[in-house]
């Protein structure tokens, strides 16, 4: 073996490299050798490093393999998630989806929720967005097991509980009774439709009201229905309460059943073959009857009647000017709004209202025949007697709100009040 040993560490290249021919064996079991690294000329290790066999592999360039994309497994069934379509591309895809069949739908955008995002339809942390660019393409179902229809319904005694929160809409199914439908004329003089029933699992009754062209809609449908007594799904309602009892409404996503085909359905259906249910379940609730009082009556009352519903018949006197007469409220939930750092805050939802609604709330001094007494007056009450908004008046009056004494004392009129008595002995 020939090799080129370089005698020093400094090489200069313009010198002659003298080339050594010498014999290299290959010494191995030298104990005084084995420790000395290969890299110096006084090494006499020789090492070899092994070439790994590689089989050669057949390819033809004509030959276009298809590469399959990655799948991810989906191992959750019958799960659900909202999708929301902008306005801009309602029309195209109005069109490609029909409510029951099944899709491949690409192209689309996942987004989280966030705080201020209320009135959700499913409990899930993401939602989907569609684009202009959202590929939808029809499937054959072959024994698809996805539902057409997918409830997440909850206990009537749970909805007192989803009342008291604005993030989530529920799903509930209930036994239809003491139904009616009403044409109503609200306070500014508009014509309303009102669909107003009662739902109950058997076990309590739950009020329902449909308002203006889902009223017209559930009403029609109502009357097109065979097999009773009706049993009804409502899908994403909203729970709120009145009068401290628990409501169901609709809004904009709301969706209903009647007789539909499930099984919570038919299960309630069976059971209207027990007697002692039907007799629990269709039995007409007692109507709470307002007692009519006086002043002095109301004055005696103890705590037992807090939050207590009376009825008085008394003329206003004069306008407490000390206290503001409006109040800011959350444009979602209508509750008073607190002003703090410049910002309006809803403790009930809750969230910033960057526009609150501007609403009636004004003191006023109310007599009967014995007596006089505070009574705090709210917008629904005011406008009824002045026949003006809070706001528009404020507009006329000034950011300093002013006095309204002026546009009650000038009519002294008689007032109907339907009272709710409160701890410090005020009336609203």
């Amino acid at each position: 073996m020939v090799e080129s040993m370089e005698e020093t560490d400094s090489f200069d290249p313009n010198t002659t490299t003298i080339m050594e021919e010498q014999e290299n064996t290959d010494i191995q079991g030298i104990e005084g050798n084995n420790n000395l690294t290969p890299n110096t000329g006084n090494s006499s290790n020789t090492k070899t490093r092994t070439r790994k066999v590689v089989e050669p592999v057949q390819y033809d360039p004509k030959d276009d393999p298809e590469i399959e994309p990655f799948k991810l497994v989906k191992r959750e069934e019958q799960s659900r998630i909202h999708a929301f379509v902008p306005g801009l591309c309602v029309d195209d895809l109005e069109e490609k989806l029909i409510v029951g069949k099944v899709y491949t739908i690409k192209n689309f955008t996942v987004q989280n929720y966030t705080t201020t995002d209320i009135f959700r339809c499913v409990r899930n942390d993401r939602q989907l967005i569609f684009s202009k660019e959202t590929h939808i393409e029809d499937v054959e179902e072959n024994g698809s097991k996805i539902q057409v229809e997918g409830f997440d319904f909850y206990e009537h005694s749970q909805l007192r509980t989803l009342a008291q929160q604005k993030t989530y809409l529920t799903d509930v199914v209930g036994i239809v009774k003491k139904y009616e439908f009403l044409d109503l004329t609200n306070k500014s003089g508009k014509e309303k439709k009102q669909a107003k029933f009662i739902i109950t699992d058997g076990s309590s009754n739950v009020k329902v009201i449909f308002w203006d062209k889902d009223g017209e809609n559930i009403d029609k449908a109502m009357n097109e229905q065979v097999e009773k007594p009706v049993i009804v799904i409502l899908s994403a309602c909203k729970a709120g309460l009145w009068n401290d009892e628990v409501e169901l409404s609709n809004v904009s996503a709301t969706k209903y059943y009647l007789n539909y085909n499930h099984h919570s359905v038919i299960q309630l259906r069976k059971r209207m073959n027990q007697p002692k249910f039907v007799d629990i379940a269709m039995a007409t609730p007692e109507t709470r009857k307002i007692e009519q009082l006086q002043i002095n009556q109301i004055k005696k009352l103890g705590k037992e009647y807090i939050k207590s519903q009376v009825m008085l018949f008394v003329q206003i006197k004069s306008v407490v000017d000390t206290q503001s007469w409006f109040m800011r409220t959350c444009t979602t939930c209508d509750h008073e709004t607190e002003f703090n750092n410049g910002i309006f805050i809803c403790k009930n939802c809750p969230r910033t209202v960057p526009h609150p609604d501007t609403k009636y709330k004004i003191h006023v001094i109310a007599s009967d025949d014995i007596g006089d007494l505070e009574v705090i007056m709210h917008d629904r009450e005011v406008r009824t007697l002045i026949g003006r908004r809070a706001r528009d008046v404020l507009d006329e009056r000034g950011k300093r709100g002013g006095s309204l004494s002026s546009l009650l004392d000038n009519q002294h009129m008689q007032w109907i009040h339907k009272s709710t008595t409160t701890n410090n002995g005020k009336q609203e």
